[in-house]
């Protein structure tokens, strides 16, 4: 049975695309792009080199088949889907953006995998939240709890293994973290303006609900962003004594000496009471942490969900007791540097681009290679990013410390996490899921266009200047190492205790899980906090 859609108007064909050799030539040059100038991190992806092929063979066949421009923007965006990298990020010129024609995708529902954890490849899907809205349904409204068996006629293990290939994480199991996601955006080869239908099993029955998208939907699955302490964070057993905006600070009520701080973010808004990490933390130093850090003996560290944001280099000051340093970066020399304009693109701040006009003499003909590694955030002080030690306050802390990490714990939340751990040592250790494992932070665009008959790319802002590409997609020129060159992109954090997230977990009820487990390094604290043990 066909499924319904929404009417949609008679395709026009942006030049380069009318014909189908055309599109495929598109796909080509996009994949072409992006390998020659990131190849390292194609290949190193869990998929390797053989799933980057297959991504791309793929893409050539959709695109020779789809029927309109809004389509052949979609096989853009889940060839880039299989680009390794969770700073990516495309923009397509309106006229093949279904987002831009038909605005962001919604469903009524959200999907989430059984049970989520390393080395775990789910067999099973749930309807974990469901809105009190029927408009486009039919049949039987999806509940809280039904098992989705099957969508649009195909079984559920069909669509679990297109999340593992359209998928940017660094390891397989993370990508079943992004099963909803993915499908509502149209990357795992449902058409978000055609119908779906699910097929859920509930209470013994089969039942099939099948939602039909309006033409023009108003409503986005965003939320706005709330400080630490105006979300329904909490933790059983402790109570709120400092509240700031990416920082809250709970103690154990049973526990003397036993505290955790969520930190909910590393992103600061501009020109706001607390607009960046060095004013966070200076006032919490001043309103708290000063006087109470020696009386701490167990610190744990919430930094699950943390999307990572600005540079997080004043949050060391309050745990570490010597001089230190973030993690190192070294960057891609690529020959598209020679053209000044695109070189002057490659640093975002003065200082290293005063380290790169130093190092151009003797390391910029390494075309292909990388320039020697240098700190990927330079203190106040080091004018010329040569690795200059920033200075902790004399804090008193000598606890030890507790991460709760989750795989969305990414960018700079990664490289903080990897400090903790590399820095205090045996002091501390990480439990929950391992991180994202990608600190990576330089990146230029990479823009695709059509001209003279053939389809190229070019990369940097700068570049192409007379050219309206139809698509803009970020390419990483930096790879994340240690201050000896050690490479150590795309490496998750290890944990000591793997806490597992379940369908119908709540944010608050993995963490306090997480909490049980990290707590286990005092077991009279652990044990008078009554939480549900980790299970399948």
């Amino acid at each position: 049975m066909a499924s319904a859609s929404i009417t949609r108007p008679r395709a026009v064909w942006p030049d380069g695309l009318r014909i189908a050799p055309q599109r495929v030539e598109a796909v080509r040059a996009l994949a072409e792009g992006l390998t020659r100038n990131d190849g390292e991190a194609i290949h190193a992806g869990w998929q390797g080199r053989k799933g980057w092929s297959k991504a791309v063979r793929r893409a050539e066949k959709a695109a020779g088949t789809v029927r309109d421009p809004q389509a052949f923007g979609l096989v853009l965006r889940t060839l880039y889907a299989s680009y390794p990298s969770l700073h990516s990020h495309m923009d397509l010129r309106a006229d093949i953006d279904l987002r831009a024609s038909y605005g962001a995708p919604y469903l009524p529902f959200t999907i989430k995998v059984s049970i989520l954890g390393p080395g775990v490849i789910p067999n099973a899907v749930f309807i974990s939240s469901a809105a009190n809205d029927e408009d486009g349904l039919s049949g039987a409204r999806p509940a809280v709890g039904d098992r989705v068996t099957a969508m649009n006629g195909r079984p559920i293990s069909y669509w679990l293994s297109q999340t593992a290939t359209a998928c940017r994480r660094n390891s397989r199991w993370q990508c079943y973290d992004d099963f909803d996601k993915q499908l509502r955006s149209g990357l795992l080869g449902w058409d978000p303006r055609r119908s779906l239908s699910l097929d859920i099993s509930r209470d013994g029955t089969r039942q099939r609900s099948t939602y039909t998208p309006r033409a023009v939907p108003t409503r986005s699955d965003q939320h706005a962003r709330t400080g630490c302490g105006e979300d329904d964070t909490n933790y059983r057993g402790f109570t709120s004594v400092y509240a700031g905006w990416n920082l809250c600070v709970f103690r154990s009520a049973t526990g003397p000496g036993v505290e955790v701080w969520r930190l909910k973010s590393f992103h600061y808004a501009a020109n706001a009471a607390v607009d960046s990490p060095k004013s966070e933390v200076d006032r919490f130093w001043t309103q708290y942490w000063k006087a109470a850090a020696p009386s701490v003996r167990t610190l744990v560290v919430d930094v699950s969900g943390n999307g990572g944001g600005d540079v997080p280099l004043p949050w060391y000051s309050l745990l570490f007791d010597n001089p230190y340093q973030e993690q190192y970066a070294e960057y891609r020399r690529l020959r598209a540097y020679d053209d000044p304009a695109v070189a002057s693109e490659v640093a975002d701040d003065p200082s290293h681009e005063r380290w790169i006009a130093r190092v151009r003499a003797e390391a910029w003909h390494t075309i292909g290679g990388y320039l020697p590694p240098v700190p990927m955030f330079c203190t106040d002080d080091d004018e010329n990013c040569e690795g200059k030690l920033a200075t902790p306050k004399p804090n008193g802390f000598t606890g030890v410390v507790a991460l709760v990490l989750d795989d969305n714990c990414i960018s700079s939340c990664a490289g903080f996490s990897w400090n903790i751990l590399t820095k205090l040592g045996p002091r501390a250790a990480a439990y929950g899921l391992p991180d994202s494992g990608d600190s990576n932070f330089a990146r230029l665009p990479l823009k695709l266009f059509y001209r003279g008959g053939k389809w190229n790319t070019a990369i940097g802002a700068g570049s192409i200047p007379n050219e309206k590409p139809i698509a803009i997609a970020n390419v990483m020129v930096t790879r994340t190492t240690e201050s000896d060159g050690r490479v150590i992109s795309g490496k998750s954090l290890p944990v000591r205790v793997t806490v597992k997230r379940r369908w119908n977990d709540t944010a608050n009820s993995w963490a306090e899980r997480a909490l049980h487990a990290a707590l286990g390094m005092d077991g009279k604290i652990a044990r008078s906090i009554k939480v549900p043990e980790e299970g399948n």
